[in-house]
């Protein structure tokens, strides 16, 4: 009888483990295209201490680049190819950003920290996420490789 009872108390926490795996792993969303993208973020206190990309599609793409220390009227803007593009929607699915959707944490702690927005537009479905000193999963990644994407742009 006590074998019977250990055994189904082992059985019931194996399932219970799975079914908690399965619940709180997030599915991969993958993007299909990008109509619009704007991503901010910020990096301390100081005045224009934040840095912005955005992309508009319509006939044609336009990237818009807000810098780091630049004031937000003296933002570049630049045509891009559909290679750029391209190369922005491999960044996003790769780091799986569609799973960010509804992101939005923050750390009331923290009272001069760094934030971040992130919103995509795509022909089936918008995708949004902010935070505040809370981070998705492979932020610090796709933040890089995006900085090194538009940065090319200069």
């Amino acid at each position: 009888m006590k074998r019977v009872i250990i055994f189904l108390v082992i059985i019931v926490l194996i399932i219970l483990v799975i079914l908690g795996v399965i619940m709180f792993s997030k599915k991969e969303v993958n993007i299909k295209d990008i109509k619009s993208f704007r991503y901010h973020y910020t990096m301390g206190t100081a005045f224009n201490a934040d840095v912005s990309y955005e992309l508009n599609c319509d006939s044609e793409c336009i990237a818009l680049v807000k810098a780091y220390g630049e004031a937000e009227e003296d933002a570049k803007e630049y045509n891009v190819n559909s290679e750029f593009v391209s190369k922005l929607l491999d960044i996003l699915n790769k780091y799986n950003v569609g799973s960010w959707d509804n992101f939005n944490e923050s750390d009331t702690m923290v009272l001069d920290g760094d934030s971040f927005s992130i919103s995509i537009s795509s022909s089936d479905k918008n995708y949004s996420a902010t935070g505040y000193m809370r981070w998705p999963k492979d932020y610090a990644k796709v933040k890089e490789e995006v900085n090194e994407l538009f940065s090319s742009l200069k």
